[in-house]
């Protein structure tokens, strides 16, 4: 941008927006947690990798990924959420999957989704609305299972079906870094 000064001349002035990075919080560092945290940071979210077990974090090496190794119940009541936040629950235990559910649901967030089996959401969805966890309404806020629909095999390929559809949310939000 161009402007004249009243003294004569002007100045030119550049604008660089400076955006905060999207959160992601990874719940579960197996193989399908590792190349989202993976993609992830490459595609500039700030990844958090959360999981209880050292023999599977001891083993994460991943650039400008955080990693917090912290038993289960723990492992969530220190993160900060807000409208900005992005979860992904891909843990390698199922009632863990329906706990982190539960909670982050509770929580502001951009996007929430849960990975796993037709099976495995129809009981996830079943336990919340028998046990009055969950409305209706707060499951459709949920996406299970995550990710764009296409076929996919790999852990790879399941990660990028998952990014697809949070740039997809994240691009809907506004500029994004």
């Amino acid at each position: 941008m161009i402007m004249e000064c009243a003294v004569g001349g002007s100045l030119e002035i550049f604008i660089e927006p400076i955006v905060k990075r999207k959160k992601l919080y990874i719940f579960g560092a197996g193989h399908i947690g590792a190349a989202l945290a993976k993609y992830a940071s490459e595609l500039n979210f700030k990844t958090t990798i959360i999981d209880e077990r050292h023999e599977i974090v001891s083993k994460l090496d991943l650039e400008d990924v955080s990693i917090i190794e912290k038993k289960h119940k723990r492992s969530y009541k220190d993160l900060h959420f807000d409208s900005n936040t992005f979860i992904a629950v891909v843990t390698h235990n199922h009632r863990y999957d329906r706990e982190i559910v539960a909670f982050c649901s509770e929580k502001p967030n951009a996007y929430l989704g849960m990975i796993g089996s037709k099976r495995k959401i129809e009981v996830a969805k079943k336990t919340f609305l028998t046990g009055n966890i969950m409305t209706k309404k707060q499951m459709k806020a949920i996406d299970w299972p995550m990710g764009i629909k296409i076929t996919v095999k790999t852990p790879e390929e399941i990660a990028i079906a998952i990014l697809a559809k949070m740039i997809d949310v994240r691009s809907k939000l506004g500029v994004h870094a």
